[in-house]
């Protein structure tokens, strides 16, 4: 190991401030590594400058076979702290199973969990926190924070839903938490916060929720959702929640989620609506790509018109697709036999597709590109005219090739 840090100093990488005498073996690794034969790499393993705590010794060394003695002697041969303890396995064969399962999985924390982590492990078994947390401190770990004395299955549903906690808890986590519970953003705040929890300060403003507000919210996945309701998600959130549109809109507004309001869609067959489309302003109109349109009708086996006719009736603007011409058809779809195929509106293309598209509805790349406009399409380079310069550059000219060969 010493050779190892000599390597490691040539290299010109930090090496470690202890070097171990001899040589680790797969026992060592496995004592420093969560005692895993492959420790994944987010394991909270033991480091240098923090002492090795009496729970993970014990399980350690139950772990690859050797006594507490002697995995202590291992650990500190490889520069480790590992104090004196007064426990030893007996005492931790002695805890009722509840209790030694809840300290197994806090263990899984680190050597310094953080309280939120400690009420989550007590919520999810039957022990209460002042029991754990006495035989936490009794077998070496103990928590940043002193814990609630009870938790209730209130502090269970405001428990965030993550598999990894938040050190801070935002206004848009908070305000899924409060679906669950009948309390007020400030008194669930509090809450988090005696659970250890960091809670913004933003999210102390969440006004309070009525049970319209819960119904509404509720039909929409609030911890992920990126705050713009497209029209097709507002119009399921309306027939989800039965209430009016302009209502649910005003709801959805006081708690951030941005959505403009069409008073047509309350009679709207959701399902006829594509995604991705911004909500019509009430008082004009909104173009509606038409390839957007055939490409959600062979999706949903729906009938073009029926979409089209649904569309116009909330004030959307929408080509005929009956209008399509062959050219039109091959211009837009890989495969003619099926509109379905078109390409996507909400994606921008690239120039090999503007060009497979110029050859198969036989037209120069200026006209298909200028046709595809037309059609809602964007493309990935902002200027038609300096892609092809560069394209062009990469030909070589008549003749350049023999010339280079001979």
């Amino acid at each position: 190991m010493v050779q190892v840090a000599q390597r490691l100093t040539e290299l010109g990488l930090d090496s470690p401030s202890v070097v171990p005498p001899g040589r680790a073996d797969g026992t060592d690794v496995r004592l420093i590594g969560n005692y895993r034969e492959s420790p994944f790499d987010d394991d909270p393993c033991l480091s240098y400058g923090e002492p090795v705590s009496a729970l993970y010794l014990l399980l350690a060394a139950r772990a690859t076979g050797l006594e507490p003695a002697d995995a202590a002697q291992r650990l500190r041969r490889l520069g480790l702290d590992v104090p004196d303890f007064d426990v030893t396995m007996a005492d931790l064969d002695a805890l009722t199973p509840a209790l030694r399962n809840a300290m197994e999985e806090v263990k899984e924390c680190g050597q310094r969990p953080r309280a939120s982590e400690i009420c989550r492990v007590v919520l999810k078994s039957a022990c209460q926190p002042e029991d754990l947390v006495r035989e936490l401190a009794r077998f070496g770990i103990h928590t940043d924070k002193p814990l609630p004395e009870q938790l209730t299955a209130v502090d269970d549903a405001l428990m965030p839903s993550a598999r990894t906690l938040p050190d801070r808890i935002e206004p848009r986590a908070l305000l899924e938490s409060l679906l669950n519970v009948d309390l007020t953003a400030q008194e669930a705040a509090t809450r988090l916060e005696a659970m250890g929890f960091e809670v913004c300060e933003a999210a102390y403003l969440i006004p309070d929720l009525d049970s319209a507000d819960r119904k509404i919210l509720r039909a929409i996945n609030v911890g992920t959702h990126s705050g713009t309701m497209d029209l097709r998600e507002f119009a399921m959130v309306v027939t989800r929640t039965d209430y009016p549109s302009e209502e649910v809109a005003q709801r959805l507004a006081k708690f951030g989620f941005v959505v403009e309001c069409p008073k047509e869609v309350d009679d709207v067959a959701a399902h006829l609506i594509p995604p991705n489309l911004p909500a019509p302003v009430a008082s004009g109109q909104h173009d509606v790509p038409l390839p957007a349109v055939l490409r959600h009708a062979d999706e949903y086996d729906l009938e073009p018109r029926e979409i089209v006719s649904c569309l116009r009736e909330l004030g959307c603007s929408v080509p005929d697709p009956a209008e399509l011409t062959e050219q039109d058809v091959a211009l837009l779809c890989e495969d003619m036999s099926s509109l379905g195929e078109a390409l996507d509106v909400w994606t921008p293309l690239t120039m090999s597709e503007l060009i497979q598209s110029a050859i198969r509805a036989r037209l120069s790349i200026h006209e298909a590109a200028a046709r595809l406009t037309e059609f809602g399409y964007r493309f990935e380079f902002p200027d038609l005219e300096e892609e092809l310069r560069q394209l062009l550059q990469l030909v070589p000219r008549q003749g350049e090739g023999l010339e280079s060969e001979t």
